[in-house]
């Protein structure tokens, strides 16, 4: 399979890492999703992209279940300020705690999920609370690898899918990865699958141009007390929201 020919791509962007000529790159579809696109003129057919595509048929990446835990948060405001019972924010403290690095999902100044790395407790909320829409993990993945390789443990957030890729990635890009996989920590969720970055953007559009603003802040289910069936907050210039 021609990674240029994957009409299953999940925009995980490995492929993009992996490639030594830079053939690949991301873009966003007719749709607004992030997938992959070739350069066929730079390619030179080393098969490197396929590797690591977690969607390719010859993959197999489903382990045996184990164990299943189930967890909330003890301190009450880090519960309000997640979407759900703040189990990452007690994981990326632990990390943080000893000097790792954290990456996830966070709106950049142009209202886009992207992945970003934090070594700050500072800066979690940035990675709280859902995003429902397919993020763009950047250069997240290289990171990751020089962190490792440096010695650092590293806590890496996302779908299943750009977990996957990220493993594959490591196993193609990072010198001895065996050596370094225990200080690897992964958090993927139940995905039922991401809604369109293009679609999401034009919902903001939508906003503006109603409100005749431009938008500072967006946020998923947030848990103010009054607002239990408000799924989405906004605030546009000038405004308290």
């Amino acid at each position: 399979m021609h990674i240029g020919e994957n009409q299953h791509c999940c925009g995980c962007g490995a492929c993009q890492g992996i490639c030594p000529v830079h053939a690949v790159k991301m873009k966003n579809d007719r749709e607004g999703f992030i997938r992959a696109y070739v350069a066929e003129e730079k390619c030179i057919s080393c098969g490197m992209c396929t590797a690591v595509c977690p969607v390719s048929p010859d993959k197999s990446l489903f382990s045996e279940t184990r164990k299943v835990f189930a967890a909330v948060n003890k301190d009450e405001d880090t519960v309000r300020r997640s979407s759900s019972g703040g189990v990452f924010s007690a994981l990326a403290r632990e990390l943080l705690d000893g000097k790792g690095a954290v990456y996830g999902c966070a709106m950049n100044e142009n209202i886009e999920a992207v992945h970003i790395r934090i070594t700050d407790a500072g800066e979690l909320d940035r990675l709280r609370r859902s995003k429902y829409v397919q993020s763009n993990t950047g250069e997240t993945f290289e990171e990751v690898r020089k962190d490792l390789e440096e010695g650092r443990k590293v806590l890496y957030s996302g779908t299943p899918c750009q977990i996957a890729g990220l493993r594959l990635y490591l196993e193609k890009k990072c010198r001895d990865f065996k050596t370094w996989a225990g200080s690897l920590y992964c958090a993927d969720l139940i995905c039922h699958g991401v809604p369109s970055p293009g679609m999401f953007a034009e919902n903001i559009r939508f906003w503006q141009r109603r409100y005749s603003q431009s938008m500072d802040t967006y946020e998923f289910r947030l848990k103010p007390d009054n607002c239990r069936n408000i799924y989405f907050f906004f605030c546009v210039a000038g405004s308290g929201g």
